[in-house]
């Protein structure tokens, strides 16, 4: 009776861990293949890990960026105000969701949507933070095409009569 009890407990705790090891391959899978870029940090801001897609993005190479401050690998090309709010929410609430401009090794500018999120402990101390972050520059160059093409003639190119108009109105 004392073994059949025995060998239950065991075939329980083997499926329990067969489960948490199938969770962490679908987490480590998502990690490595999303085409956002992933970016982890401990409580100081030093890069512990991140994802293909973050070594894509900023060019550079993984040995370049594991232990560095995140600020030195992406330049931030924002306000002293931005940061200072992001900071700010962040201790608030845990997240930050915003648009932010940098550049990456190369010194191309990029404009991107940077989702901040904190990771505590069971003591509540924040241990790491985790930023993903999406290149929307593509979304913006589109629009400022469409607002140009909203006022000027698609095979011309010459101001067209809403253009006109706006002018009109602004000098009236």
């Amino acid at each position: 009776d004392h073994l059949c009890t025995r060998t239950l407990d065991l075939n329980r705790e083997i499926n329990s861990r067969k489960k948490a090891e199938a969770k962490l391959h679908l987490a480590n899978s998502v990690f490595e293949n999303t085409l956002d870029a992933i970016c982890i940090t401990n409580s100081n801001s030093s890069i512990v890990e991140a994802n293909p897609a973050f070594f894509q993005s900023t060019g550079y190479e993984q040995q370049e960026v594991i232990g560095q401050h995140i600020a030195q690998i992406k330049s931030d090309l924002n306000d002293k105000n931005l940061s200072t709010s992001i900071w700010e929410q962040l201790e608030i609430d845990d997240h930050w969701s915003g648009e932010i401009k940098s550049r990456n090794k190369h010194g191309e500018l990029e404009a991107e949507w940077l989702t901040l999120s904190t990771v505590k402990n069971e003591q509540g101390i924040i241990i790491n933070y985790i930023g993903i972050f999406s290149n929307i520059s593509h979304l913006i160059n589109n629009q400022l095409k469409l607002e140009h093409l909203s006022h000027h003639d698609y095979l011309t190119n010459l101001p067209n009569r809403l253009l006109l108009a706006d002018r009109l109105e602004q000098s009236i």
